[in-house]
């Protein structure tokens, strides 16, 4: 990767909330397993009951959860916004995808296969199961309150 490109990257991580607790060292490690995407407005970028083999951060722009119903008709969930991850249970659950993810307006995201966690130091992983149980709790709370 570009020194310059590597340099955006890293800046765009560590504003994330999702990766502040990691050192600079623990962000270059995971940045090696990593891979920063671009997907265009309306842009699939995963799809219910597909194979859940990478997890995501929003690091630019925004995305929605929509859930598709018996008609066919798509009902959106919940809007995610820089910071957010998505993609977490299927990883965790290693089951299908529960639900479709549609990039909103110049959405970067940070991509990571859920097999290279294990690759990744004790530490950087405790920190980024962490966030996952952070995320899913925050979704959890906000389906309690009818939000």
């Amino acid at each position: 990767m570009a020194t310059r490109q590597y340099e955006e990257y890293l800046k765009l991580l560590k504003q994330s909330e999702f990766f502040s607790t990691l050192t600079d060292s623990e962000m270059d490690e995971l940045v090696n397993i990593s891979l920063l995407k671009k997907f265009d407005l309306n842009e699939i970028v995963i799809s219910e009951s597909g194979e859940g083999r990478y997890f995501y951060v929003i690091l630019k722009g925004a995305a929605k959860i929509v859930k598709g119903d018996p008609d066919g008709e798509h009902q959106t969930l919940l809007i995610l916004s820089e910071g957010d991850c998505f993609g977490e249970m299927a990883i965790l659950l290693r089951e299908p995808r529960s639900a479709t993810v549609i990039a909103g307006k110049d959405c970067h995201v940070f991509e990571v296969e859920g097999d290279h966690l294990d690759r990744l130091s004790v530490e950087i992983r405790e920190k980024i199961y962490r966030q996952f149980a952070i995320n899913l709790a925050r979704r959890l709370q906000l389906n309690s309150l009818g939000k």
